[in-house]
C-alpha cells in the first residue's frame, strides 16, 4: 500500500465533486457565463486532480524530512527533480484553479456565493497549511 499525502486525498476529493458538479449542470441547467468557466476549469483540472492522487510518491514522509534536512537539490536524480516539478505544478496551478470553478458555480446562483465559498477555500487552506507545517516540524524535529 503506497502512502498517501492529505493533499492527494484533497485532490481525489476535489475531482469526485467536480464531476459530480458537471453532471448535475449538464443535467438540465442553462450554461451562462459562470457555468461555461466552470465547466472550462472542470474539463481542464479533473484529470489533472486524478493524476496527483494517484501519482506516486517520490519519497516517503521520513525520507522527506530526512532529505529537506541533510540534501540539497542538486543532489537528487533527473527522475526524482522531474517527479517533484511535476507533483508541485500540480498542486500549485491544479488545485487553486478547480476551487475557480466551484467560485464560478456558486456565483452562477448568487455573486456573494461565489465570493463566499472562495473566501472559505482561502481561509481553509491556510488553516490546513498553518496545522501541517506544524506537524512536520514536530515529526521531523530530532
Amino acid at each position: 500500500m503506497t502512502e498517501r499525502r492529505p493533499i492527494q486525498y484533497a485532490a481525489g476529493s476535489l475531482a469526485v465533486s467536480a464531476f459530480v458538479a458537471v453532471t448535475q449542470i449538464l443535467a438540465g441547467a442553462t450554461v451562462d457565463g459562470p457555468l461555461h468557466v466552470a465547466l472550462v476549469a472542470f474539463a481542464v483540472n479533473i484529470p489533472f486532480q486524478v493524476l496527483l492522487f494517484f501519482m506516486p510518491l517520490p519519497f516517503s514522509l521520513e525520507e522527506a524530512a530526512r532529505l529537506r534536512a541533510s540534501v540539497r537539490v542538486q543532489d537528487l536524480s533527473r527522475q526524482q527533480k522531474i517527479h517533484c516539478w511535476i507533483f508541485c505544478l500540480l498542486a500549485y496551478l491544479s488545485m487553486p484553479a478547480i476551487v475557480i470553478g466551484f467560485s464560478a458555480m456558486f456565483w452562477h446562483f448568487a455573486w456573494w456565493l461565489g465570493i463566499l465559498f472562495a473566501l472559505a477555500a482561502f481561509v481553509a487552506y491556510r488553516v490546513y497549511r498553518y496545522c501541517a507545517l506544524e506537524w512536520f516540524k514536530h515529526e521531523s524535529a530530532p
